[in-house]
């Protein structure tokens, strides 16, 4: 294993956030929902998005009308030290009205 490790290199460690509390909702409703979350007692490291945030489920967006204020909501919880990590499709599925 050592000669192997000195071949290919030794694993990483992955920042300690990455090994915290990681919480995951796609039943987020509104902007109102992800602040609640993080003022509560529960420990929070990171944040997922789900597809509760995308607009009309179209990967790479945000529903303005749910979450007008997306951007405030990431600066606050960066602020914190929390980050927000965004589920997203390794796909891109097409409708017969975009073909």
């Amino acid at each position: 294993m050592a000669q192997f490790a000195d071949k290919i290199g030794k694993p990483f460690l992955p920042p300690l956030w990455a090994l915290g509390y990681h919480f995951g909702s796609d039943n987020f409703q509104t902007d109102q929902d992800i602040p609640t979350l993080e003022n509560s007692s529960f420990p929070l490291d990171g944040l997922w998005m789900g597809k509760s945030t995308l607009e009309d489920n179209k990967e790479f967006t945000v529903d303005a009308a749910r979450y007008p204020d997306i951007e405030k909501i990431v600066s606050s919880l960066h602020d914190k030290d929390k980050k927000i990590l965004v589920d997203t499709r390794p796909a891109i599925l097409l409708n017969s009205s975009s073909v």
